[in-house]
């Protein structure tokens, strides 16, 4: 039974996905870069309608998520703590708890959170955090795309 597993799972694609998100002068942006085998295949990056760095950087992988249309092993790297502890930590538990907090209280975010923990349920994703402006190429592509969709 766990040979057929493990079968199964190395046969989907192995993707690393980066994402980004920011905000400067009330002005939010989201970006995200999709590689295979150490090339970037995919990039893309926009504009919301949000004054919140945390929602951009949640809107990044969503995004990013939603452009993958075939369930796949799939590794998000993102600068934000926050992005990795919500899909890690808090969104299973606020699932099961009806979409509030312990203190029943609203969850800030909740639809886009939503959006990307039913968008994780689809593939295999492990996610990991990355330092941000640490040199690495893909995050710093990332960094880049946010910063021209907001001058453009």
């Amino acid at each position: 039974m766990w040979f057929k597993l493990l079968s199964k799972l190395s046969k989907l694609d192995k993707i690393d996905i980066y994402t980004d998100g920011g905000v400067k002068d009330a002005v939010s942006t989201w970006a995200y870069v999709i590689v295979r085998d150490q090339k970037i295949c995919r990039e893309s990056s926009g504009r919301i309608d949000t004054n919140d760095c945390n929602y951009a950087e949640l809107t990044a992988a969503a995004n990013a998520l939603k452009s993958i249309s075939k369930k796949s092993n799939i590794t998000i790297y993102t600068d934000s703590r926050i992005v990795v502890d919500t899909m890690t930590l808090w969104a299973p538990i606020w699932s099961n708890q009806n979409w509030l907090k312990k203190n029943k209280r609203p969850i800030p975010f909740v639809d886009i959170i939503k959006e990307l923990y039913h968008l994780n349920s689809l593939h295999n994703i492990r996610w990991r955090w990355v330092k941000s402006h640490s040199g690495n190429t893909f995050n710093e592509r990332c960094d880049q795309l946010c910063r021209q969709t907001y001058y453009y």
